[in-house]
């Protein structure tokens, strides 16, 4: 029977009761409707925090792709925007995926943080609430002018987060943010361009989660340019007991594309390019970092922390430093992670750490390469180290393979790195392990420019701290470098 021949049954003091139920039916079953397909926004959603609110509520049937117009604006509602919900994390899936990207040429959309922020730790623009199978492309983030305070600054740009606090935790898997600009505020030294942490949107409380479903796996940041960030990118996952299968798994940033991450630090809290602790099977690639003045204590470009007898991969990262501190260490590339050896591998290639300036040094030191990591393998080879200059006691450091069961570090060259202080030491090249292989590296034109007549400075080619299995084949270490009223017998190597 068709709706007319129904209506015409119905008696006429009931039609119009009839007809409005059936009109309201109709808008609210269209509003609740799992989405799927293509949108426009403006357009079917006036804002990006209108289509997550529909996303939130309704979930998806099919692929989701948002297209935003160029040099669209909005302000993120009160508290950010909120991406997730049991309702749509529900739904996602390796053919139910979620993209928002941006439409025409012309400037990326744009998303400017609430105003103001309440808290100290937890304030973002748009949080990731454990959804899967999320892409962002090109939709940029900007901190709010009219927050003046830490209070009322952005704590993250993007932050991946748990979907709730109880079992099902809920991690984010497959997530991607590629091609955005990030610029929040570094005088709030607590913020973050990409940050994921293993807890939910509200409160920085650390979870304990029980599957591999709650940690944050497989994602991927690439292309993005953030500025003005205290620290750039921070990922930190659950502090997983042995196997340590808990911990976030595959996670990558920049190896699809160059991160380049600036103006970050500035203050006298530690600073990090990148940040990653409690990661599995991480790579770190192609990105690029540049601290400048104004770090009044320790600082890193990319510093990789615990996880233990993890697999990590860091290359073709370029980063050039410098430090306002006096009695710190200013280190390039830091790795700690995959100590208890178990058949794992440490790679740090192709990366260059450059011109880097500490010139306000005392007895502070740099470091251009370390790892660690007590790894079963760790190889460091093709790396650059040169340009760089500090003053003062300290100690320089151009790569240091650590202690792994073994350690091959070859092809490397350190060159051109000047120590200014009147005394020191200068481990061009070092290593703390048995079992070495170590050729086809290069070592030349380093060294002290203002050593005193008694001041005692040292130089190392190479220098181990272990028991020494070594073998050295095809290398060049040329290590004398402008050393005026250097006594002879301090050349040791």
């Amino acid at each position: 029977m068709n709706y007319i021949r129904l209506l015409c049954k119905i008696p006429a003091k009931l039609r119009s009761v009839f007809i409005l139920i059936t009109a309201f039916l109709l808008l609210t079953g269209n509003g609740y409707a799992q989405l799927s397909g293509t949108y426009a926004i403006p357009g079917q959603y006036a804002t990006i925090a209108d289509a997550v609110t529909a996303l939130n509520t309704s979930g998806v049937s099919g692929a989701v792709t948002f297209k935003v117009l160029t040099d669209h604006q909005e302000t993120a509602p009160a508290a950010g925007i909120l991406l997730g919900t049991p309702a749509l994390n529900a739904t996602t899936s390796v053919t139910n995926t979620i993209t928002f990207q941006r439409d025409g040429m012309g400037l990326n959309p744009q998303i400017y943080a609430f105003t103001p922020g309440t808290s100290t730790t937890v304030d973002g623009i748009f949080k990731i609430l454990g959804t899967d199978y999320v892409t962002i492309d090109g939709i940029d983030l900007y901190e709010n002018n009219s927050n003046t305070t830490p209070t009322m600054r952005m704590e993250w740009g993007y932050a991946l987060v748990k979907g709730q606090g109880s079992t099902p935790f809920d991690g984010c898997q497959y997530v991607t943010i590629k091609n955005c600009n990030i610029n929040l505020n570094k005088a709030n030294t607590a913020s973050v361009g990409i940050y994921v942490g293993n807890h939910i949107y509200s409160i920085t409380t650390s979870l304990t989660i029980t599957a591999a479903t709650d940690a944050t796996n497989n994602c991927k940041f690439f292309n993005n340019t953030i500025q003005n960030a205290y620290t750039g990118i921070r990922l930190g996952g659950y502090a997983a007991s042995t196997p340590y299968t808990l911990y976030d798994q595959n996670n990558e940033v920049g190896v699809d594309g160059a991160n380049t991450i600036s103006n970050f630090g500035g203050s006298s809290s530690p600073t990090y390019g990148l940040y990653a602790i409690y990661q599995a099977g991480l790579k770190v690639a192609n990105n690029s970092i540049t601290l400048g003045t104004g770090t009044t204590t320790t600082a890193y470009g990319i510093s990789i922390s615990t996880a233990t007898s993890a697999n990590v991969d860091i290359y073709n990262n370029t980063v050039q430093l410098a430090s306002s501190a006096t009695t710190t260490t200013l280190y390039g590339i830091s790795n700690s992670a995959g100590g208890t050896a178990a058949s794992n591998t440490i790679n740090i290639y192709n990366n260059t750490v450059q011109n880097s300036t500490y010139a306000t040094a005392t007895s502070g030191s740099f470091t251009a390469i370390v790892n660690s990591g007590s790894a079963a393998t760790a190889n460091i080879y093709s790396n650059i180290v040169t340009g760089n200059s500090f003053t003062g006691t300290g100690a320089f450091t151009g790569i240091d393979g650590g202690g792994p069961t073994n350690l091959n570090m070859y092809s490397n060259y350190v060159y051109n790195n000047q120590k200014t202080g009147a005394s020191g030491i200068m481990y061009l090249t070092r290593g703390s392990t048995a079992i070495v292989t170590y050729h086809s590296n290069n070592v030349y034109d380093n060294g002290f420019t203002a050593s005193s007549g008694t001041s005692s400075c040292i130089i190392y080619g190479y220098y181990n701290l272990g028991s020494l299995r070594l073998k050295i084949f095809i290398t060049t270490i040329f290590i004398i470098y402008q050393l005026p009223e250097l006594i002879p017998e301090h050349l040791r190597f």
